[in-house]
């Protein structure tokens, strides 16, 4: 039986996995959260969950910096709130892997990253937020298999209005 390190590691910052988001049948999603083939996991967009299961907000566009630029009627986010929530969205996907693989030590390397950040015009740090995900998958993974290439842009909007939202492919070994 192989070891699961990526789950003790997990364990030992006390951070979990939230469970297959459960959404309204009125709101659309993709067919699959995940599709494998051969030795390559493709994964459906994911946003950010909170431990509870439940969708995680804040929801709205990032601003380029903190407090002083929100107003009490807008729906900007910080760069520090939308960091967090590419760190919830990589929970999610890493759930949907650890239900779909059993092991998350069988992922050998990241691919791929792309993510669409909701952002006011202008903005320009989309790395910044997107490194709330690529943080968390370097510090399980190591440099080596966790670094992967990455598309961060910025959009209009999102899908239900999350700060971010992340697809990505892996590969990983045959079970």
């Amino acid at each position: 039986m192989m070891d699961d390190n990526i789950q003790n590691k997990l364990d030992v910052v006390g951070l979990y996995f939230p469970k297959q988001l459960q959404i309204s049948s009125n709101i659309k999603t993709p067919p699959t959260w995940i599709r494998i083939r051969g030795d390559k996991a493709y994964i459906s967009g994911h946003g950010p969950q909170n431990p509870d299961d439940s969708v995680a907000g804040p929801f709205g566009k990032i601003v380029v910096a903190g407090p002083a630029n929100l107003s009490s009627t807008s729906k900007e986010l910080t760069i520090e709130q939308s960091h967090q929530s590419a760190k919830l969205a990589g929970l999610s996907i890493l759930g949907t892997l650890k239900r779909n693989i059993g092991n998350l030590d069988k992922v050998t390397a990241w691919l791929q990253v792309r993510v669409m950040i909701n952002t006011v015009a202008g903005f320009t740090q989309t790395t910044i937020v997107d490194d709330g995900f690529s943080d968390l998958i370097i510090k399980l993974y190591g440099y080596e298999r966790g670094f992967a290439c990455s598309f961060s842009y910025r959009c209009a909007g999102s899908t239900n209005g999350f700060a971010c939202y992340h697809r990505c492919s892996g590969r990983n070994r045959r079970r």
